[in-house]
């Protein structure tokens, strides 16, 4: 898990941290749902999903910019350092959908048992 951490690079620092506040305050709302709540765990879930695809496009032109100026790399070598480099980038679109996942099974959660009356 560190090593997948660290190829998504720093970036996923962010996601990490917006990750936890969504992740918490869902998980308070799946324990005792209150409407109050919903706007944070939503702009709490929107910063995590603009932080994942601001990190994985960040990735992705590293990437590029590598592959397409780095006079190190061997011409022969760039297709193979262009496929690694693009499973890199994926980390951080991984990592933060996967928490959003979970922060909207969280929420679904609480809105199953809040009462009838307050849905």
């Amino acid at each position: 898990m560190i090593e997948f951490f660290k190829d998504g690079g720093f970036g996923m620092w962010p996601i990490l941290f917006m990750g936890l506040a969504s992740l918490v305050a869902a998980g308070f709302f799946a324990w005792k749902p209150d409407a109050k709540r919903l706007g944070f765990i939503g702009a709490m879930a929107l910063a995590t999903l603009f932080a994942t695809v601001g990190a994985t496009l960040t990735d992705v032109g590293t990437v590029c910019h590598a592959v397409a100026n780095d006079e190190r790399i061997p011409e022969k070598d760039r297709p193979l350092v262009f496929l690694q480099g693009m499973k890199e980038s994926t980390r951080p679109g991984v990592f933060g959908t996967t928490v959003l996942s979970v922060v909207a099974l969280l929420v679904a959660a609480g809105m199953s048992r809040r009462p009838r009356e307050a849905a």
